[in-house]
């Protein structure tokens, strides 16, 4: 395993970390730990912009491949994507949980720790990219952007079952445990897959 691989799947272990400490190390309700799954499917969205707009303007490359993504199709569909999640999110979170399992309702203060810990480590993984802008290929930009995109609809039709079945059983503690691990292994076959491509394709 290359030290590409090591790094992206340290991150995604990284990220994972948060929410899955938070709730089983720090007591955090499991609906804190949903919504910072949404935050950090919004801010990856963020840095996929940013880097659609490095390689496109700032490098003056533009996509030519069939089915490519822009800067502007892309904001609109990850725009809409979660904002679409959050309005469900701020149903569920804010009148569904609190009456139906009180103890897992959202909680500010272990959002905004966890929103710390999440921004900066995807911040981090923005800056390891723009140092490396310059050699990267429009196929791996391309192929960044379509995983995002896979990526958020599946998050978000699992997010919405997870969130279903956190209401209506009586362990949401177990539920969340095994959508993390879900989450999570989904998240390093990715990366994996990912940077082996971004190997071969140089």
């Amino acid at each position: 395993m290359n030290l590409a691989k090591v790094l992206g799947a340290a991150q995604v272990l990284a990220i994972n970390a948060v929410s899955i400490y938070g709730v089983f190390g720090a007591g955090w309700p499991v609906g804190t730990a949903i919504a910072l799954y949404w935050l950090e499917n919004a801010l990856r969205g963020v840095v996929i912009l940013l880097l659609l707009f490095v390689w496109q303007v700032l490098f003056r490359r533009q996509t030519v491949s069939a089915g490519a993504f822009g800067l502007k199709n892309f904001a609109l569909l990850s725009l809409g994507f979660n904002a679409a999640h959050a309005i469900f999110l701020a149903v569920i979170l804010g009148l569904v949980v609190p009456r139906m399992a009180p103890a897992q309702r959202f909680e500010g203060g272990s959002f905004r720790q966890g929103v710390a810990i999440i921004s900066l480590l995807i911040v981090l993984e923005l800056l390891v990219w723009l140092a490396g802008a310059d050699r990267t290929s429009d196929a791996r930009v391309q192929q960044t952007a379509n995983a995002y995109v896979r990526r958020v609809v599946v998050l978000h039709l699992t997010i919405v079952c997870g969130m279903f079945g956190i209401v209506i059983f009586e362990r949401p503690a177990i539920l969340f445990g095994a959508f993390a691990a879900l989450k999570t292994f989904a998240d390093i076959s990715g990366q994996l897959r990912r940077t082996a491509t971004a190997s071969d394709g140089r």
